[in-house]
């Protein structure tokens, strides 16, 4: 009976701790932004035109990208593109890598929300 007691004066207790104590908020050094995403996409290009392998861009991916899913998918799409001869070619790669991150940014909170996701326009 004093184990119930007990028990019943603690759970109360318990359940205020969320209010004494609140979850801490983000880092604001780890928050991925748009711009740093963009920046991602570009440089997975950079990558690749300066001889890096598609299983180097992965190893990168693997050691602690804090977006995972979302640098692999850079690395794969830009990997399964054609490999550039030109300057030109490299550039364009480049431009358009960064425009879909950038409109896949814009448009994930709008997806999450159940609204209209308008199609990639890229240059």
């Amino acid at each position: 009976m004093v184990r119930m007691f007990l028990l019943l004066m603690l759970l109360p207790g318990l359940a205020g701790c969320a209010v004494v104590f609140p979850p801490p908020d983000p880092d604001p050094t780890r928050v991925v932004t748009c711009g740093h995403l963009v920046a991602l996409a570009g440089a997975v290009v950079d990558g690749r035109q300066a001889g890096q392998s598609r299983e180097e861009q992965r190893q990168f991916v693997s050691r602690g990208s804090p977006i995972p899913n979302t640098h692999l998918g850079y690395v794969e799409s830009v990997y399964d593109w054609p490999r550039p001869t030109t300057a030109r070619g490299w550039a364009d790669l480049r431009a358009r890598t960064a425009a879909a991150a950038q409109l896949n940014c814009l448009n994930y909170p709008v997806a999450v929300l159940g609204g209209p996701v308008s199609p990639p326009v890229l240059p």
